[in-house]
């Protein structure tokens, strides 16, 4: 499971994300937002970019009452993904798990909200050098420095 903060570099949608984002798709990953940006905003980005089908769920400022560094808004992010995902009685016995995420995130903030809320973290280097993210388990400057299989092994 993945929560993808979308991060924009000048106007842009970092490098590497439509890739990315297949992988994780092809590999049948639930993938979802949790951004600190309101929805309108989130909206404008994922149309422009043709994105918004990779995401079954969004969770925007507005839903939220304590922005990151609290992990209020990767928690709901996750109950509602659990609503989403998976049936009713698999929800049940079978939810996923905050140890079972992985937050890719590209500032220190998100990254102390994911620590809090018990997830893995990625760190993109796309606003932030390496030192300051540096409480990531992982760093990378792209996505595509990232495989299935590194992620997999985030939660083992």
């Amino acid at each position: 499971l993945v929560f993808q903060e979308l991060a924009k570099t000048e106007g842009r949608i970092i490098e590497g994300v439509r890739d990315f984002l297949g992988m994780l798709k092809q590999n049948n990953v639930p993938m979802a937002i949790c951004s600190g940006a309101v929805l309108s905003e989130i909206a404008l980005i994922l149309e422009e970019a043709r994105l918004r089908p990779f995401f079954a769920v969004i969770i925007s400022a507005e839903q939220v009452k304590r922005g990151k560094p609290d992990p209020e808004g990767f928690l709901l992010t996750l109950q509602k993904l659990n609503r989403i995902v998976s049936p009713a009685e698999a929800r049940i016995q079978n939810p996923i798990l905050p140890n079972q995420c992985i937050v890719v995130e590209d500032s220190h903030w998100g990254l102390e909200a994911a620590k809090a809320a018990g997830m893995h973290t990625v760190a993109v280097t796309n606003s932030y050098d390496a030192d300051q993210l540096a409480m990531a388990e992982k760093i990378v400057t792209q996505l595509s420095e990232l495989s299935i299989d590194d992620l997999q092994k985030l939660c083992t």
